[in-house]
This record gives C-alpha cells, sequence and structure tokens, in this order.
C-alpha cells in the first residue's frame, strides 16, 4: 500500500489490515488503532475513503465524514480465496452505479461474504450477494 500511495491520490484504496499496518509502520491490534490509521490515510490526503478489510473482523470504512464498521457475516467459509478481490469489486460496482457510501460498503461486505461461499477461486454468485445483503449491518463508529 505504502508504494501505491507514494505521493499518490488513490480515491478508495482497500487495503487489508495487515497492508494498513505495514503502511503506518505500527502493529494495528483493536478498532481504535484501525480506524485512526484509516484516518491517517485519508487527513494527509492520500485518498477521501479508505475501505479496510479484516477478515474475520468484517470490515470498516473510513472517509473525512465518518467512520463505519460492518461485522463479518457467519457463513459456511468454503475458500477465502477471492474474497478481498470481490469485496473491491463490490465497491466498484457501487461506486459505478451511484450507490450511496454506506450502501456501497453493504454491498462490499455482501459480495466478498458470498465469495467465501465458493471452493478455490470460483467467482460469487449474483444470488448469493442478494441473499447476503440484507444480513449486512453496519453501525457508525
Amino acid at each position: 500500500m505504502s508504494t501505491a500511495l507514494h505521493g499518490k491520490f488513490i480515491e478508495v484504496p482497500k487495503p487489508s489490515l495487515r497492508e494498513l499496518s505495514e503502511h503506518v509502520g505500527c502493529p494495528l491490534e483493536e478498532e481504535a488503532q484501525w480506524r485512526a490509521a484509516a484516518g491517517q490515510v485519508v487527513a494527509q490526503g492520500y485518498a477521501s475513503v479508505v475501505a479496510l478489510s479484516m477478515g474475520a473482523h468484517g470490515a470498516l470504512m473510513v472517509t473525512a465524514n465518518g467512520s463505519w464498521r460492518a461485522a463479518a457475516l457467519p457463513v459456511k467459509v468454503a475458500s477465502t480465496a477471492g474474497a478481498s478481490d470481490s469485496f473491491l469489486a463490490g465497491l466498484v460496482s457501487g461506486i459505478a452505479s451511484g450507490v450511496a457510501l454506506v450502501e456501497t460498503f453493504r454491498l462490499a461486505v455482501a459480495t466478498a461474504s458470498a465469495a467465501l461461499l465458493n471452493e478455490g477461486t470460483a467467482l460469487c454468485q449474483r444470488e448469493d450477494v442478494q441473499g447476503l445483503l440484507p444480513a449486512v449491518r453496519w453501525s457508525a463508529i
């Protein structure tokens, strides 16, 4: 992530918790640290939004105007391959469709969760995403 952000603006970077920790140069072990590190990226002008994927910890989205957290959905995990890429695909889809940012965040979480249902590198299915979307709960933090 540090290489990607080096002096550049990226509208919506989507780091993992490990990548964000490496970027800020310290361990990120709790929610306040996750939010502060993502907020630092926004405050430094590198991004408008940071969408942080955190595996079993769910996801976090931070802007200059607020922060939102979604818990990981309780799904039967067949494989984690592609979940992060699917999260990003949900973000891009929502943004490109003009969906409100918080709804885009929900879509990203549902898309990543749907990817977990498939073995190997199989893509998530639209029906799974639509079925999981109502279960995505977020809270402002």
